[in-house]
């Protein structure tokens, strides 16, 4: 399958071994479930894919208020993320990004299908509950840093395609960034993203509490287009810093203890701390210090990434 299409037709059978086919993809195994969501392996033609079976009738009871550009108050609905988020992703042609072949819609039953690149290596990193850290669960012991730079250049490639194609993600973590089995990255997750020209409301907040950068909490104005990709690029160094110590530079009992240490903590080169373990170059700290410059017209932009020293490392 090379292009995508939109099926609005869809069969449900069970086949001799008890097996569930949607259409012609067998659901062979449970990947993961979220809420609204669960994902299944199937495997068509010798090609593994993944499918994201969505309910749309819990989502669409979902509502969010949003600002519109001209100061009125849009509605918008969960069920319309998953909508912008297919619209987005089957314009996307780019090696790290996550490619969807084909979106089966079933009106009558409230779901729909997502058949997606299967990716076996799964997410970058879980977050663990009971330990409060993030956890890696596709290698054994550490990562130095020539693996840590192959993946992270890998997710700098992506984005820098996303903001040359003026699309904010919006909700960029270790959890929206999957491997493939050769260790190829694929941003996915995109019911958060929106393009700066195309869409009709800029979102107030990103997708995920522990990755507000400071402006979004104090709420300090600066140019939109320009203040939702630093988002991005704040969130890249929060992937970089966890990835390393499996933590983030801050925390909190409650969201507001949490907001309260984001805008709080010093991001300057003389106050940004580094765990003692592991040790890590110099040339990494500096590259995690421009990410996370608590001024969003000082972070370092996603061009300023792509030619950092570090990066480049051979």
């Amino acid at each position: 399958m090379s292009s995508f299409k939109e099926t609005h037709k869809i069969k449900t059978r069970k086949d001799r071994n008890n097996i569930k086919h949607i259409n012609n993809y067998p659901l062979l195994e449970k990947l993961g479930e979220g809420a609204n969501s669960k994902v299944f392996l199937s495997k068509r033609n010798k090609t593994f894919y993944a499918i994201k079976i969505i309910n749309t009738d819990n989502l669409s009871r979902q509502k969010e208020f949003i600002k519109g550009p001209n100061g009125g108050t849009i509605i918008k609905t969960a069920l319309d993320s998953i909508y912008r988020e297919i619209n987005i992703l089957k314009t996307l042609n780019h090696e790290n990004i996550i490619k969807i072949f084909e979106v089966i819609y079933d009106e009558d039953n409230g779901k729909i299908y997502i058949v997606m690149e299967n990716c076996s290596k799964g997410s970058l990193m879980s977050w663990d509950t009971k330990e409060n850290k993030f956890i890696i669960k596709w290698v054994e012991g550490s990562i130095n840093e020539e693996i840590l730079r192959h993946i992270f250049r890998q997710i700098v490639y992506g984005v820098h395609y996303l903001h040359m194609q003026l699309i904010v993600h919006y909700d960029l973590k270790p959890q929206n960034i999957l491997l493939t089995e050769d260790l190829s990255v694929k941003i996915s997750d995109f019911d958060r993203a929106f393009n700066l020209v195309t869409s009709d409301f800029l979102p107030k907040n990103p997708g995920t509490y522990q990755f507000f950068p400071p402006e979004n909490i104090s709420n300090i104005s600066h140019n939109s287009s320009y203040r939702c990709k630093a988002v991005d690029m704040w969130c890249l160094g929060l992937i970089l810093y966890s990835f390393i110590y499996n933590v983030l530079p801050f925390n909190g009992q409650n969201i507001a203890e949490l907001f309260k240490s984001i805008e709080e903590f010093e991001y300057d080169i003389n106050r940004l701390s580094f765990p003692d373990n592991p040790i890590i170059s110099e040339g990494l700290r500096d590259l995690i210090r421009k990410l996370l410059d608590k001024n969003p017209n000082n972070r370092i932009t996603i061009h300023g990434a792509l030619i950092d020293p570090w990066l480049n490392c051979t």
